[in-house]
């Protein structure tokens, strides 16, 4: 396993065990793209796509 897919399968089991099921909320996480600029974006948006693309472009 590469360090991108563990820290991505930490960071989901993290968010899973921290925001269980049922709360009704939507988890934000923080990434970057190639200019620096921080985004946010839920897990919902994210969770079809690998931790470093979003809409199959690289962030």
């Amino acid at each position: 396993m590469n360090i991108e897919t563990e820290l991505y399968e930490t960071a989901i089991s993290f968010i899973e065990k921290r925001y269980p099921t049922g709360w009704g909320g939507n988890v934000k996480i923080a990434v970057t793209n190639d200019k620096n600029i921080l985004l946010f974006k839920s897990l919902r948006e994210l969770q079809p796509y690998h931790w470093s693309t979003f809409n199959g472009k690289k962030l």
